[in-house]
């Protein structure tokens, strides 16, 4: 999926600030899920490319990365639900002990997601290339 995008700052050699503006917004497929509305974010580009604060950009989100993402962040962390209720089940535990486990496993989770995005925050980055290109 490309979105066209401004370059706001210019962070590294490998990165940039990028703002979406209201017209892409209303373009954009995942606009009804974006929490980025009118924000800026993040984004990738080749050291190739040499852009200023202003110059028109698309960012692009790899399909295969957005779902990997997604699947990560959602569905990976009630997955221990079932596995810690199961395991405290076995060994003994009440059913409201095993629940609360269960929950617990859910929180686990979530951190295990969050520690892994902040690890492998470049890896999820969408990616610059020109306006056209």
């Amino acid at each position: 999926m490309d979105e066209h995008v401004i370059v706001e700052k210019v962070l590294s050699p490998t990165k940039v600030m990028v703002v979406c503006s209201t017209t892409a917004c209303t373009a954009c497929k995942g606009e009804m899920f974006c929490t980025n509305k009118g924000r800026s974010f993040e984004a990738s580009k080749d050291r190739s490319l040499h852009l200023e604060p202003g110059d028109p950009v698309e960012v692009h989100l790899k399909t295969g990365r957005t779902i990997a993402s997604s699947f990560f962040t959602l569905i990976f962390p009630l997955l221990f639900f079932p596995v810690v209720f199961f395991i405290l089940s076995k060994l003994g535990a009440s059913e409201m002990a095993s629940l609360l486990g269960g929950l617990g496993g859910i929180a686990i989770g979530f951190l295990i997601v969050y520690v892994y995005f902040k690890a492998a925050h470049d890896k999820y980055l969408p990616s610059v290339t020109l306006s056209g290109q």
